[in-house]
Formats: C-alpha cells, sequence, structure tokens
C-alpha cells in the first residue's frame, strides 16, 4: 500500500522518517534501543502533520462539490453569542444608554398625564368658572359700562376669558384712555382703568361739551366738581368747526406754567385767538391770533406780565405790543 506524503511544516526542521520496522544497525548485529531524542521529534512532526491535515481533509474535494471548513465561524458566532461582542445576544441586549432613557420617558409620560389633568380641571371644575368683576380707577367712568364688556365672559372658564378683546373694547368707552384686563384667581376678571382728564369745556353755537388736551369729547360728568376752562366760539364765526379746532390747538401749545393762569379762550375766525388769563394784578386779555409759534408766545407773555396795561398782543411774536 502506497504510504502518504507528509507535508513537512515551513520552519520545522528536516528529518528524514525511516520506514516502519527499520531499525538502526550495531556494531553487534543485535536490536539496539531507541533513541529519546529521536522519538520525541517524530511525535512532534506527527502532531504538526495532524494539525495541518485537518482542515485538508475537510476540504477533500467530492465530484464536483467542495466542503468548506467553516467550523471556526460557527464557533466564533458561538462564543459571541455565550457573551462576546459582537453575537446576536449582545446585540439584542439594551445598551446602557438605552436603559437610561427609560426614566426619563417614564417621568415625561406623568408630566403630561399631570398637565392635561390640571387642565381639565380648569376647563370644567366649577370652582374656575368666572363669576365676577372687580373695577379699579374708574372716577367719572360708570363701572356699570365696563361690567357690560366683561358680561358675557361670565360663567365661562378663566383659562378661556378673552382678556385682550376684553380690554380693547373697554377702551373704546368715552372718558377710558386705556384699560387693563387681568385673570384674578380663581374666578375673577381685575380691570384696571385710566381714565382721560377734563381740560376744557367748549362752547360752539348751543353746543357744549367737555374736552381733554387732545380734543377728545368726554362724558359731561368729567367736569362735575372741577374748575375748567372755558373755549368759546363767537356766534358770528363764518367757519365754527375750523375756529374750534384753533381753539383746542391753542390750549394744547400754551406753556403749562401760562395754562395756569388761563380762564378761557375764544375766537371767531382761526386767525383771531383772545386768550384770557389771571394776574397779581388782574385780568388780562392776550391777543393770541393763529395757534402758531404757542410756546414763543407763551415765552413773551410770561415776560410781559409785569408791564402795566390789560392788554398784551402777541400775534407777532417778534414785535409784541402791550396797552
Amino acid at each position: 500500500m502506497k504510504q502518504p506524503r507528509i507535508r513537512r511544516p515551513s520552519g520545522a526542521p528536516h528529518t528524514p522518517r525511516r520506514p516502519v520496522g527499520d531499525q538502526h544497525p550495531s556494531a553487534s548485529g543485535s536490536h539496539a534501543a531507541p533513541d529519546p531524542a529521536d522519538s520525541q521529534q517524530r511525535d512532534q512532526v506527527g502532531s504538526e502533520v495532524e494539525r495541518q491535515e485537518e482542515p485538508t481533509t475537510l476540504a477533500r474535494r467530492s465530484g464536483s462539490s467542495r466542503v468548506v471548513d467553516a467550523r471556526d465561524r460557527f464557533a466564533s458566532t458561538h462564543r459571541d453569542d455565550a457573551g462576546g461582542r459582537g453575537g446576536l445576544l449582545s446585540r439584542l441586549r439594551p445598551r446602557p444608554w438605552q436603559r437610561s432613557r427609560r426614566p426619563i420617558v417614564i417621568t415625561l409620560l406623568i408630566a403630561g398625564v399631570l398637565l392635561v389633568a390640571a387642565l381639565a380641571a380648569l376647563l370644567f371644575m366649577p370652582q374656575f368658572k368666572l363669576e365676577e368683576t372687580t373695577v379699579t380707577g374708574t372716577g367719572y367712568v360708570s363701572e356699570e359700562s365696563i361690567t357690560q364688556v366683561t358680561g358675557p365672559q361670565m360663567g365661562r372658564s378663566i383659562l378661556l376669558a378673552d382678556t385682550s378683546g376684553a380690554a380693547d373694547e373697554i377702551a373704546t368707552i368715552p372718558g377710558v384712555k386705556d384699560a387693563e384686563v387681568d385673570r384674578a384667581w380663581p374666578n375673577r376678571l381685575r380691570v384696571t382703568v385710566t381714565e382721560r382728564e377734563p381740560a376744557a369745556v367748549v362752547k360752539n353755537g348751543s353746543a357744549t361739551h367737555v374736552v381733554d388736551l387732545d380734543g377728545v369729547v368726554l362724558p359731561k360728568a368729567s367736569a362735575q366738581g372741577k374748575d375748567l376752562r372755558t373755549l368759546t366760539v363767537k356766534g358770528e364765526a363764518i367757519d365754527p368747526e375750523r375756529t374750534q379746532e384753533a381753539l383746542m390747538a391753542t390750549l394744547t401749545t400754551i406753556d403749562p406754567a401760562l395754562l395756569k393762569q388761563v380762564t378761557g379762550i375764544e375766537a371767531s375766525t382761526p386767525s383771531n385767538v383772545t386768550v384770557k388769563i389771571t394776574t397779581d394784578s388782574g385780568p388780562k386779555t392776550i391777543i393770541w391770533g393763529t395757534a402758531e409759534d404757542g410756546e414763543l408766545k407763551s415765552k413773551v407773555v410770561q415776560a410781559l406780565l409785569k408791564q402795566p396795561g390789560s392788554t398784551i398782543d402777541v400775534s407777532a411774536p417778534h414785535s409784541p405790543t402791550t396797552r
């Protein structure tokens, strides 16, 4: 039977293999004892051959197919599944960052549930239904006119109260300059009003009304208890409307220090405005002319108040006269 050829591993020392039964000759011709070193070397070579033959025999061709050695792959997968890196079980096992997100998600869910519950309580619980409106800052403006604006919101959840819309509507009430509407928990609206300050009473023919410094008409109740100056449009005025505008413009351009002494302003035309004032020496009449150059005219009048005479003409402020 033909002996199989043994491949020598690379790097292994070359040792010729003797046929089975071959014996070392001896000088006497008798059987000699085996050499222990030679026996150890043969065992080492045999082991190397066996390790080399393992994959070779598994990769042996059989017809047209070939058997491939995949033991290392399965062994690696088995080791990975048993706890090594990259295995299927290790990939399915939650990562530390995934485990740390769970408490956050649970906390957010609980917070969301509590928020929904709080909103539901505000919307549907009777303790949070609007029942009344409190008003501050009013003088001559009636509180009833303000509560009529907020009335339709009574019975509604305080969370659904239209505070900005109510404030805008309240600001349109005559005499109201500004308004703020706030929620007063748990069931009230709080309205803070700033009223317009009356500045004069305008007499235009048979019509009389109260105005502020912006010329806005105010309720007559705003003049009660106050000593207001009078703006009079004389009956012979050709253009009463423009004349009244000139009176208002004169009122707003007079210096505040001089305005305190003004008792009335009258005109028959927009260019023929006369201002009446009180002084320590008695009343004086100021021929103002047009409403232009009010600041300059005020300074000239103040400089001439101590001059003798009851009339000061500042219609031409750069060349005033007194008489």
